[in-house]
């Protein structure tokens, strides 16, 4: 009791600071301070559609698009139009204020339920539960999803959001059936958002890798055998029926754009260059360095297609991966440990 009463205040502040008052603020910062220099045509309702609900592998990310949209219909009428960044009519002849405040809005609404997910993850999982192990990354992480964010996109956020969330069921030692729904009902979710869903799969197998490798004593798989088979199965039928409903033009992917990276734009290749120098810090100490090498195996698909079919100046594409492997870094010591197979 004196441990809780103890660790309560801390708990607030990291809540209130790094959950709500940090992330709107950094929100702000990159909305209204800043502008983008990338983000074109999808700053009106009519642009927005055309390309988010009507063409190549965006239609296939519904769940982000229409709550974007169900924002904006909450926000039309507000009188903010003198608030407008300089810019806005020249990436968009129609933009519209109110419409690229509703990017602001739920970005930032989603950034900071991620953030409250952050803090409650390494609250209860760190190694340490000090400023270095609790604080810090989630401050850090917060900051490169805002920066990531000059590329506006009505998913990304979000898209963090159910990575986050699914740390806390994904983390269970021989999940219950309770555990295996909700880490199911969020794959779902992020599968309705974008493609990192997958990295949610990749995440939980890297944590349980030694008990969904072990070999079962009985014909039944084991409880972390018998999740991730059912996680799989959920992703691809929410993959599948998507794809299914909407039409197949451009299922997987818009083009290939491999060569088209690495030749005569210097942009692709700063951003390629960038995942590796990142990724490459995780790994100049021993700790959770197996971990890690299996989460980066076992989520492969997902940055090897970044780089063949996606434009990785972009490196909003490489926040999730950044995200699962901080959290795998600092709080690999309470991952679950090998258990004798059921």
């Amino acid at each position: 009791m004196s441990h809780i009463t103890k660790t309560t205040p801390a708990i607030l502040i990291r809540l209130l600071s790094l959950g709500i008052i940090i992330p709107v603020l950094l929100g702000i910062f990159t909305y209204v301070g800043f502008f983008t220099n990338y983000t074109c045509c999808v700053f009106s309702q009519a642009g927005f559609e055309h390309q988010y609900l009507e063409s190549s592998i965006y239609r296939f990310r519904i769940l982000g698009s229409h709550l974007l949209l169900w924002t904006y219909q909450q926000m039309k009428d507000w009188p903010i139009a003198d608030f407008a960044p300089y810019a806005l009519k020249v990436l968009d002849k129609n933009g519209d204020p109110n419409f690229y405040y509703a990017y602001f809005l739920m970005n930032t609404f989603f950034l900071c339920i991620t953030c409250i997910a952050l803090v409650i993850a390494f609250s209860r999982h760190a190694d340490k539960k000090d400023f270095a192990h609790i604080d810090l990354p989630v401050f850090s992480l917060a900051l490169f999803m805002s920066f990531a964010q000059f590329v506006i996109t009505p998913y990304d956020t979000l898209s963090y959001c159910l990575l986050a969330l699914a740390i806390l069921p994904a983390m269970k030692s021989r999940p219950s059936v309770f555990n295996g729904i909700c880490l199911g009902i969020i794959v779902a979710l992020a599968t309705l958002t974008r493609e990192t869903a997958a990295l949610i799969l990749s995440f939980y197998f890297a944590v349980h890798h030694q008990t969904i490798l072990s070999r079962s004593r009985t014909k039944w798989l084991n409880n972390e055998q018998t999740c991730l088979l059912m996680q799989i199965l959920v992703f691809i039928l929410c993959y599948s029926l998507l794809r299914w409903q909407l039409g197949l033009e451009d299922a997987t992917h818009r083009s290939i754009r491999f060569i088209q990276n690495f030749s005569n734009d210097p942009l692709p290749i700063v951003g390629a260059i960038f995942f590796p120098a990142l990724v490459s810090l995780f790994f100049t100490d021993g700790n959770a360095r197996k971990t890690l090498g299996i989460f980066l195996l076992a989520s492969t698909p997902y940055w090897l297609a970044m780089l063949v079919v996606a434009y990785p100046w972009e490196i909003r594409l490489w926040v999730p991966i950044i995200i699962l492997m901080t959290f795998i870094k600092l709080a690999h010591s309470s991952f679950p440990q090998e258990k004798p197979a059921a």
